[in-house]
């Protein structure tokens, strides 16, 4: 193949051929197992997710096999899901996308979104009371999803360097 960038023209080995038998494989309440058959001669994979709360395909990350793991999925959530092959040579150079997948997740949808609004930062907790152990702090303006409302407290999720979170926040600060 013969690849044109702005700066050089050169050849290279890669398949211009997407990859092929994307499936879903596993699901949990927060995550997403996919895998699909590879093309010879590329560096790896790209998975793009499409979401319906931002309305468009983001790249939810990089593989160099043929399998994927969505840590940052949130549960009782439909996603739908392609991937193609890529190879870099001063810039990333893909392939087509594989035909697309939906998965569902497991357990509670989160209903809306809500953003951490404190001074400093905000104690999520593992119960919805003040004596419950802190799962994570959240800095003011973090976004969460709101699972439901318990009395003044709401049960949040929120992704946190690529991990997801779920506990309890008093609802005067979300």
């Amino acid at each position: 193949t013969t690849i044109v960038s702005k700066y050089h023209q050169f050849e290279a080995t890669t398949s211009s051929d997407a990859p092929t038998n994307l499936k879903v494989t596993a699901v949990t309440d927060d995550t997403v197992t996919l895998s699909w058959t590879g093309v010879e001669n590329c560096e790896g994979y790209a998975i793009f997710r499409w979401d319906a709360i931002s309305n468009s395909y983001t790249t939810v990350g990089k593989t160099s096999g043929t399998k994927f793991v969505d840590k940052t999925a949130l549960s009782g959530t439909q996603y739908k899901y392609k991937v193609r092959a890529y190879i870099y040579i001063t810039q990333n150079f893909y392939s087509g996308y594989t035909d697309e997948v939906t998965a569902k997740t497991t357990g509670e949808a989160a209903t809306q979104l809500g953003k951490v609004n404190v001074t400093d930062v905000l104690n999520v907790r593992a119960e919805p009371n003040t004596s419950g152990t802190v799962i994570i702090q959240l800095k003011s303006g973090t976004q969460v999803y709101i699972v439901k409302r318990e009395g003044d407290w709401y049960k949040v999720r929120a992704v946190v360097d690529g991990t997801t979170y779920t506990g309890y926040a008093h609802s005067d600060y979300i």
